[in-house]
């Protein structure tokens, strides 16, 4: 999600999940009803995908489990 912050996506996913819309682990976000977050967001929703089959093609959902959760770190990476 390019120019979004930090702060602003944890409070949409605490959002998302305390109407059980969403589960969020780290690395792992997974939408539970996918046509719940699109009737809430009304008109601000769509633009983008639509941008995205323009140019790029379809958007294909990822089976859950496989996701890729990204990096991970180790204890010794951890900050301090």
């Amino acid at each position: 999600m390019p120019a979004v912050r930090r702060p602003g996506v944890t409070t949409a996913l605490h959002i998302l999940e305390g109407n059980r819309q969403s589960h969020a682990k780290r690395g792992v976000i997974t939408i539970r009803d996918r046509q719940a977050p699109e009737a809430f967001a009304g008109d601000s929703y769509g633009k983008t995908e639509e941008d995205h089959r323009s140019l790029i093609g379809p958007i294909e959902p990822v089976p859950a489990g496989d996701a890729d959760p990204g990096p991970k770190r180790d204890d010794k990476t951890a900050r301090t």
